[in-house]
């Protein structure tokens, strides 16, 4: 079964050179044509890379799954190492399930036979860059998903923080050279977990100060929560003539400089997130100056680089 993204004749409609070489792993694999239950289907497992079902879900019932259709009855699947997945239909599945969807009698499946992990992969970038382009939510959320992160707090299950994430690499390289979103969520997922862990107030946890601190507990690990569980609690120790590393940090919070540029502010946070962990750290305290505030200069850090677990 051949499958092509670009049928037309203009050359603007032609797909980029990375979606071209997906598409042309597709067209290679060995696909089965199958019908089966509504049911049968929801019992294939999630692919590894789907994005939050529940919150598109609640997006797409009130616009292209308002009401049931033929083209429903539908979907993809792949077949890897014995174990069926959904490729798309996720969203139907779940709507159908929860009885917000009028479910169809069965279900035309397109089976496709994937011989290594990255087929399986390209197979859902392929159906993926066929429906409506991924939001920077629905990127870090099909990122978290694939990382096998389940995250609890309020705050980071917006999945917001790209932007946090992307303050960390743009810091070292050129924004053309940023890694993917799933590779910056593996190479962090550990720290994800530990900041979720705090369940962090959106009050403190701004972009900028959770990109301090993955930096801070990727070079720290546990060793760093009880300083960011306090700031969270705003539980630092101020006298009328010095601050520790918390309380100075909640100052830079409330006042992160002069910059102009919003990420050049920011950068200059991440960076001083550090610093004052490491005044905590060291049990160094911020002398006050006569204006009632404090001097925090920015730290140095470098990329943390995975290691084979």
């Amino acid at each position: 079964m051949q499958i092509h993204l670009f049928t037309g004749n203009d050359p603007a409609d032609a797909p980029d050179p990375k979606l071209a070489v997906v598409s042309a792993v597709v067209d290679k694999l060995a696909v089965e044509h199958i019908d089966v239950l509504p049911d049968t289907f929801a019992q294939y497992v999630d692919h590894p890379r789907q994005r939050d079902t529940s919150r598109h879900a609640e997006f797409a019932k009130k616009r292209h799954l308002s009401e049931p259709s033929l083209t429903h009855m539908r979907v993809a699947a792949a077949d890897f190492d014995g174990v069926r997945y959904k490729v798309d239909g996720h969203t139907r599945s779940f709507l159908w399930k929860s009885g917000e969807l009028l479910k169809p009698a069965y279900l035309t499946v397109d089976l496709y036979k994937c011989a290594t992990r990255d087929q399986l992969e390209a197979i859902y970038e392929h159906f993926d860059n066929k429906g409506a382009a991924e939001t920077s939510q629905d990127q870090l959320s099909g990122a978290i998903r694939a990382s096998n992160i389940q995250l609890q707090s309020s705050l980071m299950k917006k999945y917001t923080f790209t932007y946090a994430l992307g303050l960390i690499f743009r810091t070292k390289i050129q924004i053309k050279d940023l890694p993917p979103i799933y590779d910056q969520v593996d190479l962090f997922s550990e720290e994800i977990k530990m900041i979720d862990s705090l369940n962090p107030s959106p009050k403190y946890f701004k972009a900028a100060i959770i990109a301090g601190a993955l930096v801070v507990l990727s070079k720290h690990g546990k060793d760093a929560l009880e300083f960011f569980k306090k700031f969270n609690e705003n539980a630092g120790t101020k006298t009328p003539t010095s601050y520790d590393g918390i309380q100075a940090l909640h100052q830079v919070l409330t006042n992160p400089g002069k910059h102009s540029a919003t990420r050049i502010k920011d950068t200059d946070v991440m960076k001083k997130v550090i610093s004052c962990y490491e005044a905590y750290r060291k049990g160094t305290m911020y002398k006050v100056a006569p204006n009632g505030g404090v001097s925090v200069k920015p730290s140095s850090f470098d990329i943390p680089k995975k290691t084979n677990q």
